[in-house]
């Protein structure tokens, strides 16, 4: 039996739940606390750092949050359920059900897109949201193949037995482009810590963002989130974000399909750790995804593990952005989609 349909009060509730883990837009807060501290900081630069709940607390209006527009037909929900990606979830997530009723869609707003010749905002991906008592599904309505779906556990959800052990306190989810599945998470600060100690890396950032992915046999770090507010590379297509991503790999062990925190008890040595660069500059939309990824990255860590590099993970965290985060994307952001889509 379906359950009874929600209201977007009920549904709001749902969201704030699914970042409960502490790696969603809970960490909005900090970044108000940090910005009131900061007499310098402009109210453009507080409200890069701001999702949709942050906001509403601080009683800001027309920032052009994302909203649930509408119920989706039943046209467009069954489209969904019956696309390859979304099969492909539902097997790999051992079969739950779907909350019809609950399901919702939502569409991006884009900063500025009027602005842009050739950018229509009304043909950029608007997204559903399929929930289960696992987690949401979320699969853009856009008529276009090999686009991700994307699937983030709740953080105190029902899980299949094969995903038990990921880690708490941190994201986690899947992608699926046709019938792949990638697992990705964030790493745990334990799993930080040793990474960045056996490879000495360099980086000056409080809280650097790495995070796993079944794609590679390792973790995947991001360097350059920290500063790119101040960048602002929305207003100047032209400045480099200088965001630089690095793949460490582990040479002396199997990890690629392992879902737990790693690294309490056997301990990688330094010469077991390969960093190597992620050269993808050859990707014709990859620039200008890359500057919005500066921009948006920070303000919704929920959605970095979607980062399997290159333009279909950029697409997979503008989708898992606008679905949990919701604060109004930036052009740039809107250039991406409309390349990569």
């Amino acid at each position: 039996m379906e359950e009874p349909d929600s209201d977007p009060d009920q549904y709001q509730d749902e969201l704030s739940d699914a970042v409960d883990d502490g790696g969603g837009c809970a960490e909005t807060w900090e970044k108000l606390s940090e910005a009131r501290r900061k007499s310098s900081l402009d109210r453009r630069s507080v409200l890069k750092g701001v999702g949709a709940f942050g906001a509403a607390a601080l009683g800001v209006s027309g920032i052009g949050a994302a909203t649930a527009k509408k119920k989706p037909d039943d046209e467009e929900i069954d489209e969904a359920l019956n696309s390859e990606g979304v099969q492909a979830l539902l097997d790999e997530l051992e079969n739950p059900e779907i909350r019809r009723n609950a399901t919702r869609r939502i569409e991006p707003k884009i900063q500025g897109a009027d602005e842009v010749d050739d950018l229509d905002e009304d043909e950029l991906i608007s997204i559903l949201i399929l929930p289960t008592k696992a987690g949401d599904i979320v699969y853009p309505l856009i008529e276009e193949e090999d686009l991700p779906v994307i699937f983030r556990f709740k953080g105190k959800g029902t899980r299949p037995d094969k995903y038990e052990d990921l880690p708490e306190g941190v994201s986690s989810g899947l992608i699926a482009r046709g019938d792949e599945i990638t697992v990705v998470r964030g790493a745990t600060k334990h799993e930080k810590d040793v990474l960045l100690e056996v490879t000495q890396f360099d980086t000056d950032e409080a809280d650097p963002k790495i995070i796993k992915t079944s794609e590679i046999n390792g973790f995947r770090l991001f360097k350059g989130f920290e500063d790119a507010p101040d960048r602002a590379p929305e207003d100047d297509p032209e400045i480099d974000p200088d965001l630089e991503i690095f793949d460490l790999l582990l040479e002396d062990r199997d990890i690629q399909d392992e879902v737990q925190e790693l690294f309490e008890e056997d301990l990688p040595n330094p010469e077991d750790v390969e960093v190597e660069e992620v050269f993808t500059a050859q990707q014709s939309c990859l620039s200008i995804c890359t500057q919005c990824i500066a921009i948006i990255g920070g303000a919704c860590p929920a959605c970095l593990p979607f980062l399997a590099f290159g333009v279909a993970g950029a697409v997979a965290f503008i989708l898992c952005f606008t679905s949990v985060c919701g604060i109004a994307l930036p052009i740039t952001c809107g250039l991406c989609l409309d390349c990569g889509t």
